[in-house]
């Protein structure tokens, strides 16, 4: 891959950062549920959580359109879209009259908002190969979870005030747009394929990561959906625990995402997948026998460890073993194949978990027994079906100097 100058690699990380910046604002709007209630007496439960229903539903939805786009439009300009379209959201849900636009008003925000991390992801690739792009990913790891540390604490005012001042989070995403706009580098590659040129979405490479990323996405919904109701149940606290339970999640994966990813990728090759899985079923299996805050903060920490070093090699190794028409397409697949694995959590674990024990221990034994058969697989793969199809950092480094070399030679 041609290098960037720094310049535009700085205008493309800062770019990309405050695009991160926005990717939790979609969660934010669990806030406004309580006002929406006793905005609309007449609604049932079902109809006011069905809000977290359209939104993710319509996150997924929007993954796929804009892997999509990525054929006929520049990153930068879905980008700068992405915001104008979330902003719209905004508005039309604060000046909402009935339910119904306000469901309108969330399907349009999950769009923009699911089409930020494939898209922010394969905007740092285009630009940065290597090593440099696994840290810099890994770095945006820590403005996704400080934007949803400040989000969610001005959203939590916002909300206290009146539910639909939480629209105001939205609004923000129009004056990013315009700095996106004026920051971000003009040009910028549209994946196209060269014509009569293959390029398949579904490699066996692209496969396997979606079988992976199910089960990333189930453990790490399986311990955020449990863990207040668990710290009652093992009569180790409260909701302060729970809180500084999900506080130490997110710090395994800043420090995995930003600090260890690079050395963690050489050192495993191609098992750092198999490897995330396996820190996952470990750290549910502490946190279904722990009785004390310690034991559960390392079960969270590893669990949050996983997720981060699963996603950002995923997105670091992606750009150079998928074909470069469907680098965006791929990344989009992947985090599709994790939402589901999100949203199914609750359906598949909770009955699994019930037919040996009415205890949320036992969801997170099951999960782990779960993630340790996946994490069988993903140690096999690697030796067998996909024992020539990855190519790791080292290899993609020395790939890049050879074509130099090449190159520089002609």
């Amino acid at each position: 891959m041609e290098k960037s100058s720094s310049k535009i690699v700085a205008r493309v990380l800062i770019g990309a950062y405050l695009a991160s910046f926005m990717l939790q604002a979609m969660n934010v709007m669990s806030l406004m549920l309580h006002g929406l209630s006793v905005q609309y007496p007449d609604a049932s439960p079902q109809q006011i959580q069905l809000l977290m229903t359209v939104l993710n539903l319509f996150a997924i939805i929007g993954m796929l359109i804009a892997g999509k786009c990525a054929s006929f439009f520049t990153k930068k300009t879905i980008l700068v879209a992405l915001m104008v379209i979330m902003g719209i959201g905004g508005l039309i849900g604060y000046f909402s009259t009935n339910l119904t636009m306000v469901y309108v008003a969330a399907a349009i925000i999950g769009i923009a908002d699911g089409s930020f991390i494939p898209m922010t992801a394969a905007l740092i690739a285009e630009f940065l190969d290597g090593s440099k792009r696994a840290t810099a990913m890994g770095i945006q790891g820590i403005f996704v979870n400080g934007g949803a540390v400040v989000l969610n604490f001005i959203g939590g005012f916002l909300a206290a005030t009146f539910w639909k001042n939480l629209y105001y989070i939205y609004f923000a995403a129009l004056p990013v747009a315009i700095i996106l706009l004026l920051v971000l580098p003009n040009g910028g590659q549209k994946e196209v394929a060269l014509p009569g040129e293959k390029a398949p979405v579904f490699t066996k490479f692209e496969c396997s990561f979606l079988f992976t990323f199910f089960f990333n996405g189930l453990a790490f919904m399986t311990l955020l959906s449990n863990v207040a109701m668990w710290v009652f149940e093992a009569a180790i606290g409260n909701e302060v625990q729970a809180g500084i339970i999900q506080s130490c999640t997110t710090l395994g994966s800043v420090i995995m995402g930003a600090i260890l990813i690079v050395p963690m990728m050489k050192l495993l090759k191609r098992y750092h997948w198999a490897v995330s899985l396996t820190l996952a079923a470990i750290g549910l299996w502490i946190l279904s026998f722990a009785n004390s805050l310690p034991l559960a903060i390392v079960g969270g920490f590893l669990v949050g460890s996983c997720f981060s070093m699963h996603n950002t090699a995923f997105y670091s190794i992606a750009p150079s073993n998928t074909h470069p028409a469907k680098t965006s397409i791929s990344m989009s697949l992947g985090t599709v194949s994790q939402n589901i694995g999100m949203m199914l959590s609750p359906i598949l674990i909770t009955p699994i978990a019930a037919v040996f024990a009415e205890s949320i221990g036992t969801r997170f034994l099951v999960t782990a027994v779960l993630l340790t058969i996946a994490a069988v697989v993903a140690y096999v793969l690697p030796r067998t079906v996909m024992k020539d199809c990855i190519l790791t950092l080292d290899e993609e480094a020395k790939a890049s100097e050879a074509a130099a070399n090449a190159n520089a030679g002609a």
